[in-house]
């Protein structure tokens, strides 16, 4: 039987290197793919078409008042409140 030839905990695209330098980039490979993962995770979040960071205390009445979340009554309250 052939002997099986075994470097370390590495494993991805740079095994076969060998260690340390086989470790080294696997490991940078993977920070770098997670990282990528996280990035990309995080910018499509960042598209919700629902987000209101950029939304006025106005516009956030108005469309809670346009929702029916809040009466007339509160909204004109509300309204006077924020300064409008």
């Amino acid at each position: 039987m052939g002997q099986m030839m075994h470097y370390g905990w590495s494993c991805g695209p740079f095994a076969m290197i060998g260690a340390p330098w086989g470790s080294v980039l696997n490991l940078l490979f993977w920070a770098l793919l997670i990282a990528g993962a996280i990035w990309l995770g995080r910018r499509l979040v960042g598209r919700n078409p629902t987000a209101t960071s950029r939304e006025t205390p106005l516009d956030t009445l108005k469309r809670r008042y346009a929702a029916g979340e809040i009466g007339r009554d509160d909204f004109e309250r509300m309204k006077r409140e924020v300064g409008a």
